[in-house]
């Protein structure tokens, strides 16, 4: 190092032309150096290039093929995944290690369980509070419906005794009703029969009384008249007798006088009383017995109205009472239907719920217990959901997270395999479903596969689906019937499809073929020289061009243009 620094210390101190001579001078040493190592090693070489460099024109046939690559696929995996229902994410807590040998039953990966045992511990404890709560509902409708009934009961009880009280008074205002009815009736009849006694009898006697009287006092008059007569004749007669005779003649016509006097007084009396009892006494008296019968027969109608009136309302409040009752009946039967109908109602909630927890229990038990997934076959295990195009394969180990249902390891069935391929979009016109294959491994050079184009996918997709600039492709699958117990899932494979095969024909290599001002050409080695000859192509394969026109069989030709190499 320290040689090399003097050395450049010593090249910056020269002049300009010094260095143009020094550098001169290093490359005429350089190039007689690659001239000596070129010539020692042409001897070797010259094989070599006549293999790699040049091509001579045969007739023959060859196939016309489409290379790709793909990778081995088992056709049947066994997939590991949660299948319980429950959605919360996973996380994993065992895991074997990737390509794993397992038995049948060998546990591959295991997931936490304690959200799953505070969730069965969560949801038994909502089962026992559910039963506790629905015992509390029945006691609670049991004793509801006991003072609503007690209360009803009693109510009922009010209205029975209402009805006994009302029907015991009806009883006695009807006895008074009747007693008074009678009393106005009697009244009424004494009335009448008091003012028929009066028409018919009394006031007849009354009548004829008067009359009587009357006559009786004009009798007394005239009977007073003719004895004042006698007794004044006697007096005129005594005059002519002695005193005595006389004064007792004229006494008898005194008395006499004084017994007209008096009887025409009494007669007078009596016709003013005959007159005063057909003028006064009787209309008066005829028209209070008239008034006495029609009052006590006006009392006897409105007592019977009020008693019609007070039946009619006694009726009436008879038939609310009676109402009152039928539907203190019904309150209480609907009531105990209403009872029936909540305690149903509950016991349907109830059920309902609880087969909902029970289910949700059997749920989580039953995912609890998928926990642990073990091997279904023995197999060696691949850890992952397997190649994802477009994404980057998510790593799984201890304390991952992953989705239920998520694949998290297969088991391929190594007994038969498959190849997924993608088929670049400008050869998907040459390809179909049934043509042969020929595949091969890099690792396993002696095996030669065989199969068939299987599937074509309908529709293309990109390469890389989230780059737009990425080439569209044709997802493929191939079948194959060859097994090898060296073959494994993931291996990648070279695969060539035999599209159709050209018989008897001049062909060359692609590489020996260039393209120029849109004709091609191939360089065919001359007598002294290369020339370059215009050329009509055909079919084309992936390796071969088959030539109608501008080579003749035995024409060597160059695989790198001599201009370029």
């Amino acid at each position: 190092m320290g040689l090399i620094n003097k050395v450049i210390r010593r090249f910056k101190t020269l002049s300009l032309w010094q260095r143009c001579l020094v550098g001169v001078v290093a490359l005429v040493l350089c190039m007689l150096l690659f001239k000596g190592c070129s010539s020692g090693s042409s001897a070797e070489s010259n094989s070599v290039e006549q293999l790699d460099r040049f091509y001579e024109v045969e007739r023959g046939d060859f196939n016309i093929t489409v290379l790709s690559r793909g990778a081995l696929a088992a056709i049947e995996n066994h997939q590991l995944r949660f299948e319980g229902k429950g959605s919360q994410g996973l996380s994993i807590t065992q895991l074997v290690e990737n390509q794993a040998r397992v038995k049948v039953g060998d546990p591959v990966v295991s997931f936490a369980d304690e959200d799953y045992l505070e969730l069965i511990k969560d949801v038994e404890e909502e089962l026992y509070d559910l039963k506790v709560d629905h015992e509390y509902d029945l006691e609670f409708q049991d004793e509801l419906f006991i003072d609503d009934t007690r209360n009803l009961e009693e109510n009922l009880d009010d209205i029975e005794l209402n009805i006994v009280l009302f029907l015991e008074t009806q009883s006695v205002a009807r006895d008074k009703t009747v007693s008074v009815l009678t009393e106005l009736a009697n009244a009424h009849e004494t009335a009448v029969d008091a003012l028929d006694k009066y028409q018919n009898l009394e006031y007849r006697t009354e009548s004829k009384k008067m009359q009587a009287s009357a006559d009786d006092q004009e009798q007394a008059y005239y009977e007073a008249m003719d004895a004042f007569e006698k007794s004044k004749q006697a007096l005129s007669e005594a005059r002519l007798k002695d005193d005595t005779t006389r004064d007792k003649a004229t006494r008898a016509v005194a008395l006499n006088e004084k017994k007209v006097a008096t009887s025409i007084s009494a007669w007078e009396n009596a016709r003013k009383a005959e007159r005063r009892f057909r003028r006064y006494d009787h209309p008066q008296k005829l028209r209070r017995l008239v008034i006495s019968s029609d009052k006590t027969l006006l009392d006897m109608k409105r007592q019977l109205v009020k008693a019609d009136s007070d039946q009619v309302q006694n009726e009436r409040r008879y038939r609310k009472l009676l109402r009152q009752k039928e539907q203190a009946k019904e309150l209480i039967i609907e009531r105990r239907l209403k009872k029936e109908e909540k305690l149903v109602t509950l016991e349907e909630d109830f059920f309902k719920q609880q087969e909902r927890l029970d289910e949700r229990l059997v749920e989580l038990k039953d995912d609890y217990s998928k926990l642990v997934l073990r091997a279904p076959v023995a197999g060696i295990v691949e850890i992952g959901s397997g190649d994802q195009r477009g994404r980057e394969p998510k790593v799984l180990a201890i304390g991952t997270k992953v989705a239920p249902q998520e694949v998290v390891a297969r088991i391929p069935d190594l007994s038969q395999f498959l190849v997924n391929c993608s088929i670049p979009e400008i050869y998907r016109s040459r390809i179909q479903v049934g043509l042969d294959v020929i595949i091969k491994n890099a690792a396993l050079p002696d095996l030669v596969m065989e199969g068939q184009v299987d599937t074509i996918a309908s529709m293309s997709e990109r390469l890389n689906r989230w780059d737009s600039r990425s080439p569209r492709i044709y997802k493929t699958t191939i079948s194959t019937d060859t097994t090898d117990p060296r073959l494994m899932p993931g291996m990648t494979v070279e695969v060539e499809i035999l599209v159709d095969s050209v018989h008897d024909v001049l062909f060359v290599p692609v590489e020996a073929l260039y393209n120029k001002e849109g004709d091609t050409y191939c360089q065919v080695q001359g007598t002294f020289d290369v020339e370059e000859r215009l050329i009509e192509t055909g079919r084309v394969s992936t390796s071969f061009v088959e030539v109608l026109d501008g080579v003749e069989e035995g024409d060597v030709v160059l695989l790198h243009r001599k201009d370029q190499s």
